[in-house]
């Protein structure tokens, strides 16, 4: 179920903030990128999703998915 909502959720980032989801998965540092992959970590944590499965998803650590959080805040 988690896994579905995460999906969903990549491609509705993608299409808002108009950046490939393979360019979100990707270890690219361009910052609309990066900015993508940081909305993305921040609504995946609101709708009650760990950082370990977070960070799967987008293959990051799961220190890093928190540290996307914090700048979104």
């Amino acid at each position: 179920m988690n896994n579905m909502i995460l999906v969903h959720l990549l491609i509705d980032i993608c299409k808002v903030t108009g950046i490939a989801v393979d360019g979100v998965l990707k270890k690219n540092r361009l910052t609309e990128f990066v900015i993508a992959r940081q909305l993305y970590c921040y609504y995946a944590k609101l709708q009650g999703i760990g950082l370990a499965e977070i960070g799967r998803i987008i293959n990051r650590d799961h220190s890093t998915v928190l540290y996307s959080i914090n700048n979104v805040k």
